[in-house]
């Protein structure tokens, strides 16, 4: 009997020594004071819970939202969804041009379409049609996106007329015999730009769209070193996508001058030309380099996939993901748990607990089928590079970061082999991004050490 008290009393001790330690590593940071910070570690065999501190407060989760949205998409979609855009022609040599949303066809996938459309021994077309019957619908952005966000190369707006990321391309040249650097844009979607920009002895210049304009202006103010190179997303997915086809087919020598009018491509129409990509090619862009575009477009696509119907919505990605974590792996996110506002963690609408994505996480690997955490990022690779690279082969992670928020949510083994899931949410402070990711260093090496 006296064993077993003093085995307790040294269980006890040791559990309070624990807590200890990482409670010093939160309260001792210069965040403590200002910031929300939330933490909910868990085991994931047992599922108990390990270390908790603010883990049923509502927060905002940034992009450590993937994790959840992209896991519901893998259940459906798993790796051999494809998007194809195609086209076909009909008896009367119209051309149909069906898009997909494929959200990384390129300029160069465009070209390869059009030659392979010429070379299957297609004429100049007496009508050129586009099809996205069979795509998304035309809601571009998500509830809670930022408006100052418009010039953001990482939020460009969602469309089934997806092409070069739904981005332009834009030089600043220094010229050293002028005070004002030239700004050079060669791209058929038009846009117009008021320069502000002064040569001077340091980089210190910022860029914003006019809403005095009903055409898309750009301002581009402050001071000008090196050369630049800046990608910006266009305002009309759809405008950008026909300019660059009407462009190329002037290029490779298709006389067209009529207008690009949608219609459904008839039945009996022709596949001449396609171009394929593969789910599998896109969830390493989600979850290793955090790309909102393919993220947002895979949730659409999961709800048309998931309800059988023609246009993928969030809505409908809503009602797939709910299903999937509430009949398959028997979790309950309810409104005390989990606001969802967009798929990729954009969106300051989005709420959730640490709690909650903990639990998610266990039932996501616990689900064998999925094979969920290989697909992603280890330690020192996508957005953690140059992190937690001495235990590169022992973390599975998603970063996050908005304006004010910072979070990383994954799967630690730690030394003692056990496999451990965990979340952190950082929010609410104006001190530097540098200082929360630290803090969050710090949290998951002694998660490591098993000092919790």
């Amino acid at each position: 009997m006296k064993k077993i008290i003093i085995l307790i009393l040294v269980f006890f001790i040791n559990s309070n020594l624990s807590f200890a330690s990482i409670n010093k590593i939160i309260s001792s940071n210069q965040l403590f004071n200002t910031a929300t910070i939330a933490v909910s570690v868990k085991d994931v065999q047992n599922e108990n819970t390990l270390y908790k501190i603010n883990d049923a407060k509502m927060l905002i989760p940034a992009s450590t939202l993937k994790l959840l949205t992209i896991g519901s998409v893998i259940d459906i979609l798993k790796d051999n969804y494809e998007y194809k855009t195609q086209i076909l022609i009909d008896q009367d040599n119209n051309w149909y041009i069906k898009l997909s949303g494929d959200p990384v066809f390129t300029t160069d996938d465009l070209i390869s379409l059009i030659r392979q459309a010429k070379k299957s021994g297609a004429k100049n077309p007496k009508k050129i049609y586009i099809d996205t019957s069979n795509a998304l619908d035309d809601k571009t952005y998500g509830i809670g996106w930022m408006s100052d966000d418009n010039t953001n190369y990482s939020t460009p707006y969602i469309s089934s007329y997806n092409i070069d990321g739904n981005c332009v391309n834009i030089k600043i040249i220094c010229n050293q015999n002028s005070q004002k650097p030239n700004i050079l844009y060669e791209d058929s979607y038009k846009i117009n730009f008021i320069n502000n920009l002064k040569t001077g002895i340091n980089d210190n210049f910022s860029f914003y769209r006019s809403n005095l304009y009903n055409d898309d202006f750009i301002t581009f103010e402050g001071i000008i070193k090196n050369n630049q190179n800046i990608k910006i997303p266009v305002l009309n997915p759809k405008r950008n996508f026909i300019a660059k086809l009407d462009g190329l087919l002037k290029k490779e020598n298709i006389d067209y001058y009529d207008n690009y009018e949608i219609k459904e491509t008839p039945y009996n129409a022709k596949l001449v030309a396609y171009h394929i990509t593969s789910v599998s090619d896109l969830y390493p862009l989600v979850f290793k380099n955090s790309n909102n575009l393919v993220t947002e477009i895979l949730f659409k696509t999961l709800g048309k996939e998931k309800l059988k119907v023609n246009l993928g919505t969030f809505e409908y990605g809503k009602t797939a993901f709910y299903d999937f974590y509430i009949n398959k792996l028997n979790l309950n996110p309810n409104y005390r748990q989990l606001r969802l506002e967009d798929a990729s963690g954009i969106s300051r609408n989005n709420l959730i607990t640490t709690d909650f994505i903990t639990d998610a996480l266990i039932q996501l690997e616990k689900n064998s089928n999925l094979n969920f955490r290989n697909y992603l990022a280890k330690g020192n690779q996508g957005t953690l590079t140059n992190r937690f690279i001495d235990i590169r082969d022992n973390i599975w992670a998603k970063t996050g970061t908005l304006s004010g928020i910072s979070s990383l949510s994954g799967y630690i083994l730690d030394k003692n082999n056990n496999l451990l899931a965990f979340s952190i949410i950082v929010q609410n402070y104006t001190e530097d991004d540098k200082e929360a990711k630290k803090l969050e260093d710090e949290i998951v090496y002694a998660i490591y050490r098993s000092e919790i």
